[in-house]
C-alpha cells in the first residue's frame, strides 16, 4: 500500500481495485491486524487502509482506530477515482 504512487506500469486505479479484491477476502481477525500494522506508516496508507476497509464492511472500531491516527484537516493526495474507491471522501483521499 505505502507504494501506491510509484508501482511502475499501472494506475492507482488498478493497484486500489487489486487491493479492494485482496481486502474482500480477509476475515475479520486479519482485518483487524492490517488495521494496527497500518498504524506505523504514514498518513496516507492508513487513510487508503480505512477507505479500503469502510468499503469491504470493517468494524467500526477499527475504522475508528484508523480514523482518530489521522489529522481531521489533512488531506491525501491519491490518485483514485470514486468509482473505484467511493469511500475516498470521508477519508480526505482527493
Amino acid at each position: 500500500m505505502r507504494f501506491v504512487r510509484d508501482i511502475p506500469a499501472t494506475t492507482a486505479d488498478e493497484v486500489c481495485r487489486r487491493l479492494i479484491q485482496i481486502f474482500k477476502e480477509l476475515s475479520p481477525d486479519e482485518q483487524a491486524k492490517i488495521a494496527k500494522l497500518a498504524l506505523k506508516y504514514t498518513d496516507y496508507v492508513r487513510a487508503l487502509c480505512g477507505a479500503i476497509l469502510a468499503l469491504n464492511g470493517a468494524d467500526d472500531s477499527l475504522l475508528a482506530l484508523l480514523d482518530k491516527s489521522l489529522n481531521g484537516v489533512t488531506t491525501y493526495r491519491l490518485e483514485i477515482s470514486e468509482s473505484i474507491l467511493p469511500t475516498k471522501e470521508k477519508w480526505r483521499i482527493i
